[in-house]
């Protein structure tokens, strides 16, 4: 009993192939550069921050000084005050 013949094997080898080229495409199209974490308030993006410079740095928002991040010189983020009851986002450690 035959399952498949060359012509099938070939039409999925087709469809395979092309979905590759299109995903590399793509990925190559709309693909970011850099390491970036972007900071929402409320819906809106209120700040972009680097993460591949590779330098220290601490910042808080003018929309909420009491939440204080974290910028490490390996790349990651990270709370370190904040004003919630839980402390979720600080318990998190670096993102």
């Amino acid at each position: 009993m035959k399952y498949a013949r060359k012509r099938d094997i070939y039409i999925i080898a087709a469809i395979a192939a092309a979905g590759i080229v299109l995903w590399l495409v793509l990925g190559g199209l709309f693909a970011r550069r850099g390491n970036v974490a972007e900071i929402y308030y409320r819906a809106s993006l209120v700040k972009t921050v680097d993460l591949s410079k590779g330098v220290s740095q601490t910042f808080s928002l003018e929309q909420l000084p009491e939440v204080v991040f974290t910028v490490y010189p390996d790349g990651s983020i990270a709370f370190v005050e904040s004003d919630c009851p839980d402390k979720i986002c600080i318990d998190a450690g670096r993102l």
